[in-house]
């Protein structure tokens, strides 16, 4: 895959789970089995508006070239990022939290973790 593909792929999943905690926090977590109270909702809201910068950062560096120095903060950034969520998620399901959906979670973040690893150190070589 490209990396102008991998941009847009994670654009969309981001953009996605970023509206959908901004504007609809309550509803989407009840499909992670969390009951929303006005503290959730408030940090759900927080992630959605950083899910939401981060698509825009991936939409708007879609068309550059990939030998830009500035991928390499992007794609390092997007690692630490995924990584955490990864870590969370997991931490989350394996201490009940969460029902099973939060294993979507965690395998996104782990698949977007090991990806932009990839192709930050592809850009590297």
């Amino acid at each position: 895959m490209k990396l102008s593909t991998y941009a847009i792929l994670l654009a969309i999943v981001g953009f996605f789970y970023g509206i959908a905690l901004l504007f609809m926090p309550a509803s989407f977590l009840s499909n992670y089995g969390i009951t929303a109270n006005d503290s959730t909702v408030v940090m759900s809201r927080f992630f959605g508006s950083a899910m939401l910068g981060n698509a825009i950062l991936f939409w708007l560096h879609r068309n550059v070239p990939a030998a830009d120095k500035s991928w390499s903060a992007l794609l390092g950034a997007s690692v630490i990022f995924s990584v955490a969520n990864f870590v969370i998620g997991l931490m989350a399901v394996t201490g009940g939290e969460v029902n099973s959906m939060g294993w979507s979670t965690v395998v996104l973040s782990g698949l977007f973790a090991i990806a932009s690893g990839y192709y930050a150190s592809k850009k590297a070589v």
